[in-house]
């Protein structure tokens, strides 16, 4: 996807999530990806709330990773008001999963880095660890900025990668 023709978007909030990602309508499937997350302390304790009872939504996975229709109904609400639209103009998901990291057996999350290695340096060491084989390392961990550590980070180490290596 041509990051300039379409950019992600990023909205923060006040609501029940902090930060809504919109990465944009895929060019295969004509779907928009979207991440509606970053929810931590009380408002991560409302979502986990949400999604401890009532019914699996459509298209969610099952098991640890399942959506509640409770939960997407709280999101899709917050979604609404954030960006000032009735909530009926907002379809409902294709497919959903979630994520709550202060569930077992995570129960929190961080990252370090060795002291005296220089970040830049480091982080195209890892992203492409081999410059003969098509070999390329995403994650959390050598993201920038507030999204170390948080699933927005790989999905933006995703981005640097296709568009240093493949766009």
């Amino acid at each position: 996807m041509d990051s300039s023709t379409y950019p992600a978007r990023v909205t923060y909030s006040d609501l029940s999530f902090s930060q809504f990602y919109d990465w944009g309508r895929s060019n295969v499937t004509g779907h928009y990806i979207m991440l509606a997350s970053y929810a931590d302390e009380t408002r991560a304790k409302l979502l986990a709330s949400l999604n401890a009872k009532g019914n699996l939504a459509s298209g969610s996975v099952g098991g640890p990773h399942r959506v509640t229709k409770d939960l997407v109904d709280s999101l899709l609400d917050d979604i609404a008001k954030a960006y000032g639209t009735d909530r009926r103009y907002i379809p409902e998901p294709i497919s959903a999963m979630a994520q709550f990291w202060g569930s077992y057996p995570f129960g929190g999350g961080w990252v370090v880095w060795k002291a005296g290695y220089r970040y830049d340096d480091v982080i195209s060491t890892v992203q492409r660890p081999s410059l003969t084989d098509q070999i390329f390392c995403v994650g959390a961990d050598h993201s920038r900025g507030y999204h170390v550590g948080w699933s927005e980070g790989a999905y933006e180490t995703v981005d640097r990668v296709m568009d240093m290596y493949f766009l």
